[in-house]
Parts: C-alpha cells; sequence; structure tokens
C-alpha cells in the first residue's frame, strides 16, 4: 500500500486528504510539525509523497 505523509497543523487538513486518498488505496500518516515529519520519513520503510501545505519548518530540508 502506498505511504502518503500529510504534514499540516490543522485536523480538517489530515481529514481531507484520508477522505480523498484512503479509497484509491493509499496510507495517509499524519505529522503536526516539521521536525515529526523528518523523524517519521527516517524510520518508516518508504513514503511515497510528503504534502506540506504552507507549513513553516526551518530546520527542514528543502
Amino acid at each position: 500500500m502506498p505511504k502518503i505523509l500529510v504534514v499540516d497543523d490543522e485536523q480538517d487538513i489530515f481529514e481531507m486528504y484520508r477522505v480523498m486518498l484512503a479509497p484509491s488505496g493509499y496510507e495517509v500518516i499524519t505529522a503536526t510539525r516539521g521536525d515529526e515529519a523528518v523523524d517519521i520519513c527516517r524510520k518508516e520503510e518508504s513514503i511515497d509523497m510528503v504534502i506540506s501545505w504552507m507549513l513553516n519548518c526551518p530546520e527542514c530540508p528543502d
């Protein structure tokens, strides 16, 4: 199952992506901060896509 990491600080955004993507067979993983997203990417076997909508994360790589 392809994995998509959604990074945002609003729960509504998580739910929107989950509703849109889960029926198509995607596993939606969520993070509320940039550093949390980086940790998840390091720990997960594979992340197929990262979606971040206007999240300020100065310590995150481009």
